[in-house]
């Protein structure tokens, strides 16, 4: 009883501050996608026989590169919703960009580091690039990429962990996981997974231009900028805010508390910075926040459909947008085909009871979201 009323009071603070609409607008928002985050079943066990506990965990053994029939399967989905005004519900895709290189990191001693793109990991790990089923589902308007990391891999701790010959990390590396969570050699990152992370100035300076170089990057894979972004673990510093919105970034996605490192302290290492949707900073950059949570994959037994239309049903009651989390690990059955089917079919009753409780239900990508908040 509790948790429950605990709860509902989170989630009408959640929704007390920040830019309202009279519209019933949904937004989904889903990370992760193009991140090969464990490679197959045959690696988890190769890494549980060498002592590297790992099946307990649901992102090492559920989350992988998406593959065609994911794609093709989430977007049968979504185009058998449509809205009573026959509006199509649509995912922004938060796109990695890449994955590592393991064979030339290897060959070139662990001295650089090199990676491929979206569409060579698609060939080199499925046999083919996807870029015309990505292309498909832009053109539909149900898939909406937008940049959320270049490999979702701080890559120079994990090259120094590498080269510097780390049990843990060159035995993950030999199975192509850099996904542990266990611990890196930074006292700051328990994991290599926070891109975004910078511990100093020096490494600050270098976030920046790395920042730029990979929304170039989005902009060469899909044709477009990303004027909207959500860093990797909800983590970044302040300080990347003005190069985001110089480089065309006008709204960041993330949730109410947002972790920032403070690479100019030497006494503390980060602090929690807390968010609402329409909040502008010095820097011109504004805000929107998730303010509902469709993760079916961290709890089996939480009726997700009915959850989920209560916290909508409540954000609606604020006049708030409906900025929706649903991220990647629900949706890929690599790992898990069952997990990804059941999934689906939770999805499929969202949608049919968000389009019959609201029929008037506009569906936003996050691009248009800030465009509208904005235009206030």
């Amino acid at each position: 009883m509790f948790s429950k009323a605990s709860k509902k009071i989170k989630q009408n603070l959640l929704n007390l501050p920040g830019w309202r609409t009279d519209r019933k607008i949904v937004v989904f928002e889903s990370d992760d996608w193009g991140s090969m985050r464990m490679p197959s079943i045959e690696a988890i066990n190769n890494l549980e026989q060498q002592g590297i506990r790992l099946k307990h965990l649901k992102y090492a053994t559920l989350d992988t590169l998406e593959n065609k029939a994911d794609i093709l399967d989430l977007h049968e989905v979504l185009m058998n919703n449509p809205s009573s005004s026959h509006e199509l519900p649509v995912f922004t895709t938060n796109m990695v960009l890449g994955n590592p290189d393991y064979s030339k990191i290897e060959v070139h001693n662990f001295e650089d580091f090199h990676w491929m793109n979206l569409w060579d990991s698609y060939k080199y790990f499925h046999g083919e690039s996807l870029k015309k089923v990505w292309q498909d589902t832009i053109d539909k308007k149900v898939f909406f990429p937008q940049y959320h990391a270049t490999t979702h891999l701080n890559h120079n701790l994990w090259m120094r962990d590498l080269k510097s010959k780390r049990d843990k990390t060159k035995k993950a590396f030999k199975e192509k996981f850099y996904g542990l969570v266990d611990g890196t050699s930074s006292v700051n990152q328990k994991n290599y997974l926070m891109e975004f992370y910078a511990e100093n100035p020096d490494e600050l300076k270098e976030l920046k231009i790395h920042t730029k170089k990979g929304l170039d990057c989005f902009e060469n894979l899909f044709g477009y900028r990303s004027t909207t972004f959500v860093a990797c673990n909800y983590v970044m510093p302040q300080e990347l805010e003005s190069t985001l919105y110089e480089a065309g970034v006008k709204m960041i996605q993330t949730q109410r508390g947002h972790k920032q490192p403070l690479p100019f302290k030497k006494n503390k290492n980060f602090k929690i910075n807390r968010h609402y949707t329409g909040q502008q900073s010095k820097s011109g950059i504004s805000f929107s926040v998730r303010n509902i949570k469709f993760e079916p994959f961290e709890k089996s037994d939480l009726d997700w459909v009915s959850n989920t239309i209560n916290e909508i049903e409540m954000a609606f009651k604020y006049r708030k947008p409906a900025v929706i989390s649903t991220h990647r690990i629900n949706y890929v059955g690599g790992l898990n085909s069952q997990h990804k089917q059941k999934n689906l079919n939770l999805l499929n009753d969202l949608l049919k009871q968000i389009n019959n409780k609201w029929p008037e239900v506009e569906y936003l990508n996050s691009a248009e979201l800030s465009q509208l908040i904005s235009n206030d």
